[in-house]
């Protein structure tokens, strides 16, 4: 994946060696702790060397469970002999601190009033890999669905199926354009 994505020749020594490079052992493990301490504040598709934007919330879960199985509890949680703060603190890393850091997060990355939100709600057994439900704008746009036309309540196989919040122009109010006034031509956000 490194290779393909960074247009690399197999064929080429110094691309090959390039490609070594990149990913370590080493600076991966030390990538863990770093962002167990809060230093490294996001998580983002290419963080730990290569990923696919499809898994970032898995990847971060992962890292996160990893840093408590090697370091333990956060100091801060001890007392509580819970695992809040750092499961703040990683959530943090791709909603909040993202939003901040791309100057919108007087529009998205909490659930506050006059935000916008996109939620995604998880059976905890499969959290951060398998959905339960998506929500835009406030209604359901996708969530996993039987054959719509069977009789009974929980026919098989489900599949992720699109609803109402994805059809027409539901999914318009609930979205926002992120593009410099500058380069729309105008001074206030656009809605489509």
């Amino acid at each position: 994946m490194l290779m393909v994505c960074h247009h690399l020749d197999p064929n080429i020594p110094e691309d090959v060696a390039f490609a070594d490079s990149r990913i370590r052992r080493e600076t991966i493990a030390a990538e863990d702790i770093l962002h167990d301490l809060g230093v490294i504040s996001m998580i983002a598709s290419d963080s730990q060397a290569m990923g696919r934007v499809g898994e970032v919330v898995c990847r971060t879960w992962q890292t996160a469970h990893k840093m408590k199985v090697q370091r333990g509890l956060l100091p801060e949680d001890e007392a509580l002999g819970a695992d809040n703060l750092r499961a703040k603190r990683y959530i943090a890393k791709y909603t909040i601190n993202p939003a901040i850091t791309h100057g919108i997060a007087h529009e998205v990355g909490s659930i506050e009033v006059g935000k916008l939100a996109d939620l995604v709600l998880w059976k905890p057994a499969f959290f951060g890999v398998k959905p339960a439900m998506m929500i835009k704008g406030g209604m359901i746009a996708a969530a996993p669905m039987g054959d719509p036309n069977a009789s009974i309540p929980t026919p098989q196989p489900v599949h992720y199926r699109y609803m109402f919040g994805a059809f027409g122009r539901a999914d318009k109010p609930g979205s926002v354009l992120s593009a410099r006034p500058r380069w729309m031509g105008a001074s206030k956000r656009h809605w489509d």
